[in-house]
């Protein structure tokens, strides 16, 4: 991490200083049992651990969402047809034409299994998937999944959403119209 990059980060630089407050908190909560705290030596070590365990969280939270061409993906199955995953929000305005962003729920059990897919998830956000041809989504706009049958992480080579769309162009028309 450079100071530099967090800076140039209006977000960024917002999680910074909320971790800062909650680091300062947890090093002088604890004054009184680690007296070799009260000279601050230290801190800094314990600032940036704190910083690098706890910043994705925080973006999480803030509603942070990631550029798709700027991201390394892991290409999956998802409903026999071939997707890129990744775990964190994709900006929609990111994804080229000719693509579909979804967003994917995890289950209430705490098995950390995808269950549902939707244009968008708010609760249980298990990650964001990008296909070359839409999801066809039940009136309500969530659509259940099966993980053992309807997602599969053995996927292709690709990690990009340009090496995505090289190896699976979009669908024709003509195609699209065959698949019906």
């Amino acid at each position: 991490m450079k100071i530099q990059d967090i800076i140039g980060s209006k977000q960024r630089m917002q999680i910074f200083d909320i971790i800062l407050e909650e680091s300062c908190r947890q090093w002088c909560d604890f004054i009184e049992n680690a007296p070799e705290r009260k000279d601050g030596r230290g801190f800094a070590e314990f600032f940036y651990k704190i910083f690098s365990e706890k910043e994705q969280e925080y973006m999480e939270g803030l509603g942070v969402r990631y550029n798709a061409m700027e991201k390394q993906f892991e290409e999956i199955t998802v409903l026999g047809k071939p997707a890129l995953f990744h775990d964190m929000r994709i900006e929609r305005d990111s994804v080229p034409k000719g693509l579909y962003l979804y967003e994917v729920r995890s289950d209430d059990d705490g098995c950390g299994d995808p269950v549902q897919i939707a244009k968008g998830i708010m609760v249980n956000h298990y990650g964001s998937i990008i296909t070359r041809e839409p999801i066809k989504l039940p009136p309500d706009g969530y659509l259940d999944i099966d993980p053992e049958k309807d997602w599969n992480y053995a996927g292709g080579d690709c990690r990009t959403v340009k090496e995505f769309q090289k190896t699976y162009p979009p669908v024709k028309k003509k195609e699209k119209e065959q698949e019906r």
